[in-house]
C-alpha cells in the first residue's frame, strides 16, 4: 500500500489492503494458465451430460505460458513476454503493485 494510508489505523490499513489486493487461489489460477476452456458451449463435454451436467469440453493444453513462484525479490526480465505470464508470490514477498507485468496471485499463510 502507498504512502497514502500512513495517518490510518494498523486495522483499517489491513481491511483496505485485504480489499484492494484481495487473495485468490493460487491453483484456480494455475489451471487458467495450463489448459484452455472456451466459453462459447458449442462442444459439451459428454462424461456428464449423464448426470445432466452440459460442462464445456476441454480444448487442451495452452501453447504457452510463464508461471514464476517466487518472493518477488529478484530481478524481473527486463522484456514483457509475448504470452500470459503469472506471478505466484509467496508469503511475504513483493507487493503485487510491484510486479511489472502479467497477472499475480499470492500464497496464503
Amino acid at each position: 500500500m502507498g504512502n497514502e494510508y500512513a495517518n490510518l489505523p494498523a486495522n483499517l490499513r489491513r481491511v483496505l489492503t485485504e480489499i484492494s489486493d484481495p487473495p485468490l487461489d493460487w491453483r484456480t489460477l494455475l489451471w487458467r494458465y495450463l489448459t484452455r476452456t472456451p466459453s462459447d458451449f458449442i462442444s459439451y463435454d459428454r462424461r456428464f451430460i449423464g448426470q445432466e451436467l452440459y460442462l464445456d469440453a476441454m480444448d487442451g493444453e495452452s501453447d504457452r505460458a510463464a508461471i514464476y513462484l517466487t518472493d518477488g525479490m529478484g530481478d524481473f526480465p527486463e522484456k514483457e513476454p509475448n504470452y500470459p505470464t503469472l506471478w505466484v508470490i509467496t508469503p511475504g514477498g513483493l507487493a503485487s503493485n510491484q510486479i511489472p507485468f502479467g497477472e499475480v496471485a499470492r500464497m496464503l499463510n
